[in-house]
């Protein structure tokens, strides 16, 4: 630098060109697993109903499940199947109240539970 005051000569100006840019592929190798990872979760937590397996049964009055287990007569349809299809049900019969009211009702199925003995399960206490 001079140390007289006067205008900087060549050897004070520094060349911001002359340097190397720093690199942008370490920002981009970690950004875009990122995002694939965050996609992906979002994914799964949208569609979990899809791959949820669950037991969907449907009746002709709610009062038929104060007859079960002795008496299935009043159930229209018992199948097991993922779970959006007994929402989807519910929502065209019961305007979607849920599992445990209403002319749809439905259990997740988790290890045995969902099996032959459906008409216990669904039969009120």
């Amino acid at each position: 630098m001079n140390s007289d005051h006067s205008q900087p000569s060549n050897r004070d100006i520094v060349d911001m060109h002359s340097e190397p840019r720093p690199s942008r592929w370490p920002y981009l190798i970690i950004a875009f697993p990122m995002m694939a990872g965050l996609t992906l979760a979002a994914y799964a937590y949208t569609t979990t109903d899809s791959h949820r397996l669950s037991y969907c049964v449907q009746a002709d009055q709610v009062s038929a499940y104060s007859r079960l287990p002795a008496d299935s007569g009043g159930i229209e349809y018992h199948s097991k199947g993922m779970l959006d299809k007994c929402k989807e049900l519910d929502e065209k019969y019961d305007q979607g109240d849920g599992r445990t009211s209403g002319r749809v009702r439905w259990i997740v199925c988790t290890g045995t539970l969902c099996g032959k003995d459906w008409q216990k399960t669904f039969a009120l206490r």
